[in-house]
């Protein structure tokens, strides 16, 4: 069964750009000892986090995709070039790369926003986290009857 992560928590990211993995999704984003997971940019302005299952399962949907498709190639390059493997440390934290914190503006010494988003985990910027809440929430209004529940 895939991994299901939902909820979100507010963590601080060290000054070494360190982030715990909350407990409700430690058991299943990394499992056991030497765990580790992948790192790259979302499509959004925040870092995916994925475990090696759902990882994999991404790469074949990616190898997929026609290369021929201009917005392919565009998705393509902006996930692939900016994956890490990152081991989770014997207290439970990756270290995000500081080319993914630039890119989700966070804030070493500050506060994240680790958010459950189905098979993946989000890291945003809290203030940004919550913009997306909000947009979300106007845009669902406006298509209420293109959503199905």
């Amino acid at each position: 069964m895939m991994a299901y992560f939902q909820g979100e928590y507010n963590y601080a990211l060290d000054q070494k750009g360190r982030v715990k993995i909350p407990a409700p999704f430690k058991n299943d984003l990394a499992p056991g000892e030497e765990a580790i997971v992948y790192l790259t940019r979302d499509v959004e302005n925040c870092v995916a986090v994925y475990t090696p299952d759902e990882y994999a399962l991404l790469r074949e949907r990616l190898q997929g995709l026609n290369m021929q498709v201009r917005a392919n190639r565009q998705l393509v390059r902006r996930l692939v070039s900016s994956v890490f493997e990152c081991p989770v440390d014997n207290q439970g934290r990756i270290k995000v790369p500081a080319a993914l914190i630039a890119h989700a503006r966070l804030e070493k010494g500050g506060t994240v926003t680790l958010a459950g988003f189905q098979r993946i985990v989000q890291i945003w910027n809290p203030q940004d986290y919550l913009q997306a809440i909000e947009e979300g929430g106007d845009i669902l209004s406006e298509q209420q009857s293109d959503v199905e529940l």
